[in-house]
């Protein structure tokens, strides 16, 4: 599934599933960079059965290129797995997403991360 949204109302959704490892990386750069003008970056790990550095490597670019915009922006994981949530943690990546249980309010909810 593409991505959903528009960019220009600041919220764009994409649904990530299946491995997100070295394998998978160029689909995933492909997905996320839909994401990157996006204020509100929404990923929906439902469908996520692995993830590897290549996933954390992706995340962390895209909070690199948002913090160097200097405007308001979140990145929103949606449907985390404890063994995914353990290595956010791990790699103190998780100081820089926000963690929903639900798509919904992840898309509703306004900016709470700072520029």
């Amino acid at each position: 599934m593409g991505p959903r949204g528009d960019a220009g109302s600041g919220v764009v959704v994409v649904h990530l599933s299946g491995n997100q490892d070295f394998g998978s990386r160029d689909a995933l750069r492909t997905k996320l960079k839909s994401l990157r003008e996006a204020n509100i970056a929404v990923m929906d790990l439902s469908g996520v059965a692995y993830a590897d550095s290549t996933f954390m490597n992706a995340v962390a670019s895209l909070y690199k290129h948002y913090r160097g915009r200097g405007r308001p922006f979140a990145i929103r994981l949606v449907a985390v797995s404890p063994q995914l949530r353990r290595l956010f943690a791990l790699t103190q990546l998780d100081r820089f997403v926000e963690f929903w249980d639900a798509l919904e309010d992840a898309k509703s909810s306004g900016i709470v991360t700072k520029p």
